[in-house]
């Protein structure tokens, strides 16, 4: 739940998780194929593919662990840009979070 406006950042569907996981696969491709443009051009005429291949390797590992959080996001405002929100997406959830203090009024 969001901590400033309060809307549910799963919108309360099965499998809502699988866009953010798609959102965060094409960022990473779009990724490695954007650094493996760079490093040919850089590069180019002789390539180093030992160190282009094991560096991409490398990339592909982190980067997806470090983009998830800002996929779900993305993919959350994508959502509701085609379904605006209704009153059930800002509804309190049926126990607080012990993880997140009540605010004292």
């Amino acid at each position: 739940m969001c901590p400033s406006c309060g809307i549910r950042l799963a919108r309360g569907e099965r499998g809502y998780w699988l866009g953010a996981y798609f959102v965060n696969l094409m960022a990473v491709e779009t990724l490695f194929a954007g650094l493996l443009g760079v490093a040919l051009w850089w590069t180019w005429p002789t390539p180093p593919w030992e160190a282009i291949k094991w560096t991409l390797a490398a990339a592909m590992v982190v980067f997806p662990f470090l983009l998830y959080p800002w996929s779900h996001t993305l993919f959350l405002a994508f959502d509701l840009l085609m379904r605006p929100p209704t009153a059930e997406d800002f509804a309190a959830p049926p126990e607080p979070s012990p993880a997140v203090p009540r605010r004292r009024r």
